[in-house]
């Protein structure tokens, strides 16, 4: 199996001081907005992808994403174990693209590379 940590998404009280935090440490930053989401901070020339989001009661507080072989596969898998997929597998931008949930309740995205994209 060939999974690798792609992304990790950290909800933080307060971006700015946690991208100030971040930046001390090396890392690059710049500002984003996806749609309707909310503006965030994303890594520069890091892999894997690190984002800083606000926090809110309704969002999960850590999100990891793992570039794998065949996220069909994956998912099948994982929901045969009982756990729950909030995001059955479709395509995306960035490739084929699902999101399970983790037994302690965090959201995992699994991204399937489009051929000729590189992976995240």
């Amino acid at each position: 199996m060939n999974t690798k940590l792609s992304s990790l998404v950290l909800r933080c009280a307060n971006i700015d001081a946690s991208r100030d935090f971040y930046e001390r440490l090396g890392l690059r930053f710049s500002r984003e907005k996806h749609g309707e989401g909310p503006e965030h901070y994303a890594t520069i020339d890091n892999a894997p992808l690190i984002e800083l989001y606000p926090e809110s009661p309704s969002n999960d507080r850590t999100r990891l994403g793992f570039d794998v072989a065949d996220v069909d596969a994956i998912v099948e898998r994982v929901a045969a174990s009982g756990a729950t997929v909030r995001a059955l597998p479709s395509e995306s931008p960035r490739g084929r693209r699902a999101v399970v949930i983790d037994p302690d309740g965090r959201a995992v995205e699994l991204i399937e590379s489009a051929k000729g994209l590189p992976p995240c």
